[in-house]
Order: structure tokens, then sequence, then C-alpha cells
């Protein structure tokens, strides 16, 4: 069996130059772990690197979010050493980890996704400027956008906080559409709850949001990646039209915790 370690102060620059090695596929991880250390576990082994991520990222402070990475063959190993406990998500990880996963946990509802990335060379620009950045003062706009009671307005604020970008178009006075930034490294961003109200859906608002999205990550970074739902293809071709392209399997596991993608 693979020695098992816990990332520590000592360690983690160590841990973070193997994580470094595949940025893209590592991003969850590695900005977690240099933002919110205190609040991240990092369970990894070296030979062969491979790793059980507990996400600490504000966005998920009453939730548990897993990820995965390096060798699939010890992530059982992982799961047992750890023992994490459900209600879990494992999230932002690739399909091979799915066995692992129902196995550990035979309930696990897995949902097939794929990672799909955009660059300066393919980005193929389809926003006018109606997108704008979304702060705290938005809250409650937010709140009603998930059909949230104006008293659960505080369960967005995190949200609003850990996003380098929050971006939203409104019809009037309406908050249509959202987009947000959920990992921002000099090497990746990726992008999360692309979304539209059904009643403003076919008007372009998808294809705004996100290209605007997608421009301002352009601005600080070299590779932007989204991740959608295999069977989604509106939204699949929403990417493709402004220069996305497929480039990973990945899956949604809910163990426990009612969630999907």
């Amino acid at each position: 069996m693979p020695k098992i370690q816990t990332a520590d102060p000592s360690s983690k620059d160590k841990v973070l130059e193997l994580l470094k090695r595949d940025p893209i596929s590592n991003g969850l991880a590695i900005q977690d772990l240099q933002l919110w250390f205190e609040n991240s576990k990092f369970h990894y082994c070296e030979q062969p690197f491979s790793y059980l991520h507990i996400s600490g990222h504000p966005a998920h402070a009453n939730s548990t979010i897993i990820s995965f990475g390096g060798d699939q063959s010890v992530t059982s190993e992982l799961l047992s050493h750890v023992k994490p406990q459900a209600p879990f998500t494992a999230r932002e990880t690739d399909k091979k980890y799915a066995a692992a996963v129902r196995t550990y946990y035979p309930e696990a509802k897995i949902y097939d996704e794929i990672r799909m990335d955009v660059t300066r060379e393919t980005f193929k620009p389809g926003h006018t400027g109606r997108a704008r950045q979304l702060t705290e003062k938005d809250a409650l706009q937010l709140a009603s956008f998930f059909g949230a009671p104006p008293q659960a307005v505080n369960r967005f604020m995190g949200w609003l906080k850990g996003a380098r970008i929050f971006l939203g178009v409104f019809e009037g006075e309406t908050l249509a559409s959202i987009g947000s930034s959920f990992i921002a490294l000099p090497e990746t961003w990726n992008l999360v709850s692309i979304n539209t109200l059904e009643r403003f859906r076919g008007k372009g608002l998808a294809t705004e949001l996100t290209s605007s999205l997608v421009a301002r990550a352009l601005d600080e970074t070299k590779v932007v990646t989204v991740t959608v739902v295999s069977d989604n293809v509106p939204a699949i071709k929403t990417y493709e039209k402004i220069g996305f392209q497929k480039k990973q399997d990945r899956m949604w596991a809910d163990c426990g915790a009612n969630s999907h993608p």
C-alpha cells in the first residue's frame, strides 16, 4: 500500500510543485492550497503521485467538495484512508475515478461531464458589453434568480466573495443570465454556473455572458475551462461557437448530497 500523507505547512510547497505539473487538471487543489490552505484538506502519496482533496473554497463552506488526481489505482486506498463521510460531492475531476467512488459509496449518482477549453488562439468573441460584474449588492437578485427567499441572501455572499469574476446580464430590472469564475490561476481559469432563466433563453444571453467571462479571464490566464454535462447539447454548442474545444471526460458524483451539475 502506498504511503499516504496529509499536507501541512512544511510540505505545502512540495505538493504545489507536484500539482503544477498539470495545472489544468489540478486547478481546484492548487487554488485551494494557495488561498485557503487552513480550510482545505489534502491527502496524497508521492509514488505514484495521487491525491484526494477536500476543498476549502469559501463557496463550499456548507458542503463537502472532493476532487481526485494522479494515479487512479491509488484512489481506493485514499478513500479507505480518508474515509470521507456522506454527504459529499466529487467534482472537477476525471471520469476515470468513478469506479472507485461507486465502490466506496455504492449509492453514488454519477453524472457524465466534459471539460472544454478555450485559449486566445481559439477564442471567437460573441459579446456586446451587456454583462456586468455582480457585487454583494446584487445578492438579493442572485437569490431571486435561484428562487430562494430574501432571508436566504447570506447563502450567496460566499459565492460572490470567492469568485474573481461574477457577471450578470439583466433584462430590464431582472437578472436574467449569470456566470462566474471558480478557479483563477495564471495557468488556467475555470468558469462555473453559467445559467439563464428559462423565460429568457433563446435570446443569445448565454453567448453574451460566456464570451464576456472568457474575454475577462484571458486578460489574466492562458487557458479557460468549463465543465458541462455531456448531454447538454445547447450549452456545448454555445461553448463551441465561441471557440471551446472538448478536452477531457469528467464526472460529478453525488454521494448523498442531493446535488447535481
